[in-house]
């Protein structure tokens, strides 16, 4: 038996969105997408669970993980978990490396974090690719991912369904070891550094539209890559980053979704910069951050009118 769309501790924060829903479309600008019941229920139901992951993201973020979630045994590598892990021991190199492999491999439904496990942890046959080594070896990664790919393929099973056409060759130029690589002239001699000359006398917000507009240089990593990336730093504590806007331009689901949303049709020509005005309204009136509001958004447009929990 499926559950229900809203559990009993969520209701108090559905009944929320309900009224200020209501209040935007009946006093700043219609919603056509939700005018139906079921899809403004199914609706709100996407965005109470984005709220859901985002509150269990903060409970790992305040948790003291068991050193084996950095993979030993392999079965236990987690690598948000590890990332926290690593912030407790004070390796803040370690913490953003293992949120870059988490967004680059992905989470498989089925499979789980088995692909970037089994990557990070070199298929348990020697030292890992920790940040320290893949930073002054990135040669020695790729030809690593060239000898390896069909034995990493078959144990860890494909990328993540954000990430379903990336490729675990070492030496193209679409490839793993070309993101990687990439990444690691992107971050430059430390995290710290990087993120401290990024984020410098700015808020929260600008610090994330700064670093945002920086990643156009890390290769294979595109608007949603660099959106999840950047709002798992700051959800984990790691780096105090908050979305400032949805990043509609070069989007596909999060920019059907909202053209649903306002036009009450995915075929609308309204332009992304104009529903991006639209939707910082929103979700300033409901009160929620853009990830939950692009997260719901995007699962939303799926199915609008029958929710659908979706795990990646």
């Amino acid at each position: 038996m499926p559950r229900p769309a809203v559990s009993p501790r969520d209701r108090v924060l559905a009944h929320r969105l309900r009224e200020s829903l209501d209040d935007y479309a009946a006093t700043v600008r219609p919603l056509p997408g939700i005018a139906s019941s079921a899809t403004k229920d199914t609706f709100i139901a996407q965005l109470v669970d984005s709220d859901r992951r985002r509150r269990f993201t903060l409970h790992v973020a305040t948790s003291d993980p068991h050193p084996k979630v950095l993979g030993e045994p392999l079965s236990a590598f987690d690598p948000h978990y590890a990332a926290v892990r690593c912030v407790r021991d004070g390796d803040f190199d370690e913490a953003c490396w293992l949120v870059f492999l988490a967004t680059h491999f992905g989470f498989h439904r089925h499979n789980r974090w088995a692909l970037s496990g089994n990557f990070y942890r070199r298929l348990d046959a020697g030292q890992p690719w920790t940040w320290e080594t893949v930073s002054a070896q990135p040669a020695a990664l790729r030809a690593w991912l060239d000898s390896n790919r069909t034995a990493l393929r078959s144990a860890g099973g494909p990328f993540g369904n954000h990430r379903k056409y990336e490729s675990l060759a070492g030496n193209t130029q679409t490839g793993t070891g070309e993101a990687i690589e990439s990444y690691v002239e992107w971050v430059g001699s430390s995290h710290r550094a990087h993120f401290d000359d990024l984020c410098a006398a700015r808020s929260a917000q600008k610090s994330f539209a700064a670093a945002y507009a920086s990643m156009a240089d890390v290769a294979r990593f595109g608007r949603t890559a660099r959106f999840d990336y950047l709002t798992m730093l700051g959800k984990l504590g790691i780096v105090d980053l908050l979305p400032d806007k949805l990043y509609l331009q070069g989007s596909t689901g999060p920019l059907n979704a909202a053209r649903l949303l306002v036009s009450g049709s995915t075929g609308a020509k309204t332009s992304a910069a104009e529903l991006e005005d639209y939707l910082y309204d929103l979700g300033d009136h409901l009160g929620v951050t853009f990830d939950i509001l692009e997260d719901g958004l995007c699962n939303w447009q799926k199915s609008p009118s029958r929710f659908i929990s979706f795990r990646g």
